[in-house]
């Protein structure tokens, strides 16, 4: 069962998101949503892995940020849309420590 946690309002370069916080028993994940998405046909939506490389060290080996510009942007242009952000490294890179 997944429950929500939190919500509040995110303020982006690409305009307002509400972002809800949700825990499924085990991982937390996050939903950013503009606009009203609830009972629409078709909406835009993107699912995002956490990229600590590319996030936070902007790591050139990496297009997260670039992708979750992309997908904001996307969002933006069409005044709604949903981006889930789940907590999990997307392309398997790891830290090795000696």
């Amino acid at each position: 069962m997944i429950t929500k946690l939190a919500e509040g309002n995110l303020k982006t370069k690409y305009g307002e998101f509400k972002e809800v916080l949700y825990y499924d028993g085990q991982k937390e994940s996050i939903a950013l949503i503009m606009g009203e998405i609830e009972g629409e046909g078709e909406v835009l939506c993107r699912v995002h892995s956490s990229c600590v490389f590319g996030h936070y060290f902007n790591s050139i080996e990496c297009d997260c940020q670039e992708q979750m510009d992309i997908s904001q942007q996307l969002i933006e242009r069409e005044g709604k849309g949903l981006i889930i952000l789940l907590d999990q490294e997307g392309r398997g890179m790891v830290i090795l420590l000696y």
